[in-house]
This record gives structure tokens, C-alpha cells and sequence, in this order.
């Protein structure tokens, strides 16, 4: 059933651009504190955690910010921290900085990918939503 869901939502994105793009960024940018606050909330979080933007990363930042409307409409925030300005122990530190991304809910790490399975606006929102 969850496959059905994910060909019909990569039809619907592939046919409008609604999901692929927007006026405003939807995209948060967290600080420490917020990430804390937030984790409490009970949404879902979808969030990467960064140092410098090289031209691939750049690539990859783009295709989250694309994806931050259409995750909306399933209840699931997307942002990123800047870990050259915010420590959160955890995440900001370690070989795996820069190379993935995290599915959060209530604090908890639900999922987590490899930015190089989740390249562009279809790829994140079916690997978030299966």
C-alpha cells in the first residue's frame, strides 16, 4: 500500500510544479535552541545539519528547500543547521556531517538517509513518506 502512495505522489510532483516549486522558502534554519525546543513538539522533522556549502552540497540544499512545500502538506517541517554557528553535539560533529539527513519525531531520530539517496525533490519526499 505504502508503494502505491509514493508512485502516486512521484505522478503528482512529476506532473505539477507545485512540488517542485515555490514563492517562499519553507526550508527553517535552526539555531540550537530551536532545534531543542522543537524536537519537543511532536512534529515530524525533517533536518540537515552542515558546515560550508561546496557546489554539491549547494545542489543538494536547493532540492531540500523544493521539497520543504510539498513535505508541509503531510505535517513534516524541513530545515537545516548551520553547524559553523550552532553545536548540537550529536549531529554537528563526526564523519557523518554533511553526508546525512535526519527524520525526526518527539526528539527521536525515526529515520535517517544519505544525502546521496535523497538528490532531489522526488527522492526526498518518497523516502520520507515510506
Amino acid at each position: 500500500m505504502a508503494w502505491f502512495i509514493c508512485v502516486g505522489i512521484l505522478l503528482l510532483c512529476s506532473k505539477s510544479e507545485q512540488c517542485t516549486t515555490g514563492n517562499a522558502s519553507k526550508l527553517i534554519e535552526h539555531t540550537a535552541d530551536h532545534f531543542f525546543e522543537k524536537m519537543q513538539s511532536g512534529k515530524m522533522y525533517f533536518i540537515y545539519f552542515g558546515k560550508q556549502v561546496n557546489p554539491t552540497i549547494g545542489l543538494f540544499i536547493e532540492q531540500l528547500e523544493k521539497s520543504a512545500d510539498a513535505l508541509e502538506d503531510y505535517g513534516i517541517s524541513v530545515a537545516k543547521v548551520n553547524c559553523t554557528n550552532e553545536h548540537i553535539a550529536k549531529y554537528c560533529t563526526g564523519e557523518d556531517l554533511m553526508k546525512k539527513v535526519y527524520l525526526f519525531r518527539d526528539g527521536n531520530v525515526l529515520k535517517s538517509f544519505d544525502t546521496d539517496t535523497v538528490f532531489d525533490v522526488n527522492a526526498i519526499v518518497s523516502h520520507v513518506l515510506l
